[in-house]
């Protein structure tokens, strides 16, 4: 049904785990944690750029992402992960807890 809807829902209405995730993006971000980040960190930038609509949206995480690593540790993403679960355990509109649902899976590309 997701195929023919064009969606990634689950039964239960909400984001599956590969909501919000980009292939290339996914490539890179593979390597990001062991390779030339600031090289791997370019490439990304310059793929976002040809991107449009929701996906230049995806893609503008994934290089804020980078950038974040970058500058504070490959350690931040384990702690990104843990506010945005503790975010999602709370109180939050539909459209809220689909955002962090794609954010949590952009993250889960950089383990």
């Amino acid at each position: 049904m997701n195929r023919k809807a064009g969606t990634t829902r689950t039964q239960d209405g909400k984001l599956d785990s590969t909501a919000g995730r980009h292939t290339l993006l996914d490539s890179i971000a593979e390597k990001f944690l062991t390779g030339d980040q600031k090289a791997l960190l370019v490439e990304a930038e310059e793929a976002v750029k040809t991107l449009a609509g929701d996906a230049l949206a995806i893609g503008k995480i994934y290089a804020k992402y980078m950038s974040t690593i970058v500058e504070k540790g490959k350690e931040w993403v384990e702690t990104e992960v843990q506010r945005l679960e503790r975010l999602s355990s709370g109180s939050v509109t539909p459209a809220k807890a689909d955002d962090l649902t794609r954010r949590k899976n952009i993250l889960s590309a950089f383990k």
